[in-house]
């Protein structure tokens, strides 16, 4: 080999060498870039997850807001339903006690008498009378009369006419049912003493006072 290939050969050598500078700031480069690809890669997985949470965010926003109205219009209609109810109420027989005969007087507290009533005549079977008070009825009345038919010539005059009281008597049906004997009482009427279940009182609904026909 001549020696002028031998010295083009040293200089092609000399010409690809890199220095360790030259390497150091491609090796950097490369990391740099690498870096910046990732953060890109990973800012953009970010980006979607966040969009994708505030958007499933927003579905069950309008979610709640419809199921927020959805109770908002039950608990309307639980209150309609048990205004009616109450309404209904006084029509049942189930929590009534309708008694004949007894007399009030203007202005007597209607609840106070039905409840001394009670106490009187509702007695165990031992003669204890049951525990009740004015509290434990939720309404009392009388009822209206009916028009009476008039009066027959040579006919003795009728006698006067006692409105009977009605009762809406909630808590008392509930002490009856958990007396504790069991749902057995005695209820005087007229002379005689008869036994009277309660759910015959809740049937029949109505009790008699002495001297009552």
């Amino acid at each position: 080999m001549s020696r002028g290939t031998r010295s083009g050969s040293k200089d092609s050598r000399e010409m690809v060498g890199f220095s360790k500078e030259e390497i150091d700031t491609l090796v950097q480069d490369t990391v740099d870039a690498a870096i910046r690809n990732t953060t890109t890669l990973f800012n953009q997985k970010l980006r979607d997850l966040q969009e994708r949470h505030d958007k499933e965010m927003e579905e069950l926003r309008g979610q709640l807001t419809e199921e927020k109205e959805e109770v908002i219009k039950l608990r309307a209609q639980i209150r309609e339903t048990t205004l009616t109810a109450n309404e209904l109420e006084q029509y049942s027989r189930r929590s009534h006690i309708r008694i004949h005969g007894l007399s009030l007087t203007a202005g007597t507290d209607c609840k106070g008498a039905v409840a001394a009533f009670i106490r009187q005549r509702v007695k165990d079977r031992q003669g204890r009378s049951l525990e009740v008070n004015a509290d434990d009825f939720d309404a009392a009345h009388p009822l209206p009369l009916r028009r009476a038919n008039p009066p027959v010539e040579h006919q003795a005059a009728p006698k006067e006419r006692i409105p009977a009281i009605i009762t809406r008597c909630i808590s008392f049906v509930v002490k009856l049912r958990h007396a504790d004997l069991k749902r057995h009482y005695h209820f005087e009427v007229t002379s005689a003493i008869i036994a009277c279940r309660v759910n015959d009182l809740q049937r029949y609904g109505s009790v008699l006072c002495p001297g009552y026909n």
